[in-house]
């Protein structure tokens, strides 16, 4: 008796667990603010950019 009462318990926790999960990655997926358009478009120069990943060094 004593069990099937913690397995019924269980139960319920781990639905409301997997129900609480999805709505938080619904609400995660769905609800971000938009992107800003300045951050999409990238700017190319004709100068070398020198951020430390295309340096060269000087022998």
């Amino acid at each position: 008796m004593f069990k099937k009462v913690v397995a019924g318990y269980l139960e319920n926790v781990a639905v409301l667990t997997i129900d609480l999960l999805n709505e938080g990655i619904c609400f995660f997926l769905f609800h971000q603010p938009p992107f800003p358009e300045k951050a999409r478009k990238i700017k190319i120069d004709d100068e070398e950019v020198n951020d430390g990943k295309n340096s060269q060094s000087a022998d």
